[in-house]
């Protein structure tokens, strides 16, 4: 039940960030905004002694799907409308909660 609360707030919070994407900017300047505001206080929590070789190259390859993933979503927001994005996009919870 917890993964499919996490899965909903985590399509909500996708939802609203597309909307403000598409209304602010298209650009990859707002990935970049988004990462400064995730490394502060990663980098004041710190924690980093626990990150090894074996983390961090599945956390890499993580961010750089999800870059890809956003790239394609840019892309998908600039050649369509939001009214046939969307339904694909809807679809991202009910995979998360099929793996899950």
């Amino acid at each position: 039940m917890l993964s499919l609360g996490f899965g909903l707030l985590a399509a909500c919070a996708w939802a609203v960030h597309d909307l403000l994407v598409r209304k602010l900017a298209q650009s990859a300047a707002v990935l970049a905004a988004g990462m400064v505001a995730l490394l502060i206080p990663a980098l004041v929590m710190g924690g980093w002694e626990t990150m090894g070789r074996a983390a961090m190259v599945p956390a890499n390859a993580a961010g750089v799907a999800y870059v890809a993933g956003s790239g394609g979503l840019y892309q998908a927001l600039g050649r369509a409308s939001v009214w046939i994005v969307a339904p694909v996009l809807g679809s991202f919870p009910i995979l998360s909660l099929g793996i899950a």
